[in-house]
């Protein structure tokens, strides 16, 4: 059990905190609270395949073959949206849930075509 005196001294510390400040500092706790990186504002995230990411990306505008820079950007969006759909399916198996049920030989309720 933390003392009260203990709480006061915890409260008066995180009055100093105010998180880092350097550009430096700020790259080595960016991925704190990282999760699954659905969100993220990369695409591709620090231990994913860069090479993968940029031959998938090649392989689908050889597909599309947009032309003019509202099919590029339509184009740029369906992969970020397919590599992040990759990620998902990755963390989905990841959870315990679905990893017993997997595990346990039931029926995968959620598959991903690009995996």
């Amino acid at each position: 059990m933390t003392s009260e005196r203990q709480k006061a001294a915890n409260r008066a510390n995180a009055l100093h905190s105010r998180g880092p400040k350097t550009p430096e500092g700020k790259a080595v706790v960016r991925f704190n609270a990282f999760r699954h990186g659905l969100l993220a504002q990369d695409v591709v995230l620090p231990g994913e395949e860069a090479d993968a990411f940029e031959d998938l990306w090649n392989q689908v505008r050889a597909n599309l073959s947009p032309m003019g820079p509202v099919e590029e950007f339509l184009v740029d969006r369906v992969v970020n949206a397919m590599w992040r759909l990759q990620r998902l399916g990755r963390a989905e198996t990841a959870l315990p849930p679905f990893a017993d049920a997997r595990a346990q030989g039931g029926p995968a309720r959620y598959t991903s075509l690009f995996l």
